[in-house]
């Protein structure tokens, strides 16, 4: 059985959407969505990570790719744009990917896995980024981190060693 690819941008069963993808691997001029990415849900008010994955044999960087139906931890199903690229699901380690070719997941022994998360502000009448905005999210662990969006909208990264839930708090007057 064969699965589309998650690229960022593409959707959920939540209404939610991928947020920026960590993959410099692109399919179609979008990043490839993988294991840990992040997902906007505005059903569960949150930002999730990608947390199951069926295809676990086809890695980039160690992380395997996110494919259609694939699972966030807040429980929304990943919903592939494209429909012409697709990976298949094969036992083992390597299996024959057809035409003679076959993919080997290697992991790097010194890659310590990472996951990453931010925020873009967006005006909701106009979908255009909102600069120079002031926020706060606050961590799993309960730290708070504050600053102001940059020119694009975005929020500062956070970085985890988990795939974790980050919850974001507006402040200011600006409409998002």
């Amino acid at each position: 059985m064969t699965y589309a690819f998650i690229r960022e941008g593409d959707t959920t069963s939540h209404g939610g959407h991928v947020l920026a993808c960590t993959s410099t691997n692109m399919m179609f001029g979008k990043p490839v969505a993988l294991l840990g990415d992040m997902v906007a849900c505005p059903k569960c008010g949150g930002v999730y990570p990608i947390v199951d994955v069926k295809v676990r044999s086809m890695t980039f960087g160690g992380r395997p790719v996110a494919t259609e139906g694939d699972k966030t931890a807040c429980g929304a199903s990943l919903i592939a744009s494209q429909g012409s690229a697709h990976v298949e699901q094969v036992s083992g380690a390597a299996g024959g990917i057809g035409g003679g070719k076959s993919v080997v997941p290697q992991q790097d022994p010194n890659l310590t896995d990472r996951y990453r998360g931010r925020f873009q502000v967006l005006n909701s009448e106009t979908g255009s980024p909102v600069p120079n905005h002031p926020y706060s999210f606050q961590t799993p662990d309960g730290s708070t981190i504050s600053g102001e969006t940059d020119s694009q909208g975005f929020t500062q990264w956070h970085e985890s060693a988990e795939p974790a839930s980050i919850t974001f708090h507006g402040e200011g007057s600006a409409e998002t």
